[in-house]
């Protein structure tokens, strides 16, 4: 597939060339690199110049941090930078993010020299390269450049639109100690002003441990990594005093704390950096935590959807950190006839079998009755060892299941046992 997009980029219809473009961003692999730089040097459409511009980044982007970096040598990135070396910012402008995830830090003192160019269209591409470069984990140890970008504020000949961009990048990195810098700036521009606003007040958010709590999105990458998966492979729960991490094999509950920009996830003690992202798929700016190479947003995922998959997992939510989480979902959930089947469902997972069983067999005494109740109110009957009672749930549970449901295969099974 990625030959054929290649393939494109050579095609007359400027729209197919531009097209190739849009879809290596996603899926292009080192190899593409080079003809997306040479297409986006010589291309005659600047459409298409910025689509391959963007393309080469994007795919630089996913090898930035971890085992990942490993996949482009040194030279190969180097080789990458010497095809455009020589090229005016003026003609493509989207260099500066190619240069940002180049994994090459001694050459990103050009993003500052971008920000300083009296053209907009160069500005405007150094400020995206000069977020590209500072919001990925790895920038985190680079305090020199990061010392001369924030001396850039006290420039007199500093434009507003860059003013702006480095005072909201400052609390997107979660610089707080970049405070003073920002504050001093209040009243020379309006434009500035309104970025300081908003600054500021990211910083309290991110400086508050308490807006730590609630539930928090991971796509199982960097910030700032483009990739064409948008579905998130891990969520992270975190309530007073215990956090739960969801995964594909499963839940792990553990008691967390925090202490001078580290979080200690149960065993483990991670450098924490508290930020304000782009979330990758909805492109809305939320709060973040970034734990090493890895960056989790905030999401609106409801207690309901993480309660069900906690529920899933009961040898290893039955813990004391899995039943003070218990707790927090019990309060979440709603008082309606499916937030109650899954508030039984969380204490049957955490041995609170008895309070469990009164609030099934309240639902199973209604007059309307899911088949989804009936297979719980079982459980919970055999759990107090009411065998009888939870044969005749299994029973009525085949009644009323639908041919396709899941669980009618294991109903069967435990019937005829």
């Amino acid at each position: 597939m990625s030959k054929g997009l290649i393939d494109k980029l050579s095609q007359k219809d400027i729209h197919a060339r531009a097209d190739a473009g849009r879809q290596l961003s996603k899926v292009g692999e080192p190899e593409h690199i080079l003809p997306l730089l040479q297409a986006a040097i010589q291309d005659p459409s600047p459409g298409v110049r910025l689509y391959a511009v963007g393309a080469a980044a994007d795919i630089l982007s996913r090898y930035r941090v971890g085992k990942a970096a490993k996949g482009i040598s040194k030279a190969d990135r180097e080789s990458y930078f010497n095809s455009f070396k020589h090229v005016d910012p003026g003609q493509n402008a989207g260099v500066f993010s190619v240069i940002a995830v180049l994994g090459l830090p001694d050459l990103c003192r050009r993003l500052l020299t971008g920000l300083q160019d009296p053209r907009l269209d160069v500005r405007t591409g150094a400020i995206v390269g000069t977020y590209r470069y500072f919001i990925s984990h790895a920038a985190v140890k680079d305090r020199k450049l990061k010392a001369e970008l924030l001396k850039l504020l006290t420039s007199a000949r500093l434009r507003p639109d860059v003013l702006s961009a480095i005072v909201r990048l400052v609390a997107q990195c979660g610089w707080q100690e970049a405070r003073g810098e920002i504050q001093a700036l209040q009243g020379r521009f309006g434009q500035v002003d309104e970025a300081i606003e908003m600054s500021l007040a990211w910083l309290d958010e991110q400086a508050d441990d308490q807006t730590l709590l609630g539930t928090w999105a991971s796509y199982g990458r960097d910030a700032g990594e483009v990739s064409e998966d948008k579905t998130p492979t891990e969520y992270l729960l975190i309530a007073p005093l215990v956090a739960a991490r969801f995964h594909a094999d499963g839940v792990e509950t553990m008691r967390w704390s925090t202490e001078n920009k580290r979080i200690t996830l149960g065993d483990t003690t991670h450098s924490m950096r508290r930020m304000t992202l782009d979330e990758p798929v909805d492109h809305e700016m939320v709060q973040a935590i970034q734990l090493e190479g890895q960056t989790w947003f905030r999401t609106a995922t409801g207690a309901a959807a993480l309660a069900e998959r906690f529920s899933s997992s009961p040898e290893s939510v039955a813990t004391e950190a899995g039943r003070l989480l218990a707790e927090t979902f019990l309060s979440a959930l709603p008082e309606s006839a499916v937030g109650e089947r899954i508030k039984a469902r969380v204490e049957l997972a955490v041995g609170m079998n008895d309070a469990a069983l009164l609030r099934l067999e309240a639902l199973g005494a209604k007059k309307s009755v899911s088949a989804e109740v009936l297979y719980y109110l079982a459980q919970a009957r055999q759990a107090q060892g009411n065998d009888a009672g939870a044969r005749e749930c299994w029973t009525a549970f085949l009644e009323k299941a639908r041919k396709t449901n899941p669980l009618r295969e294991e109903v069967e099974a435990l019937l005829k046992g």
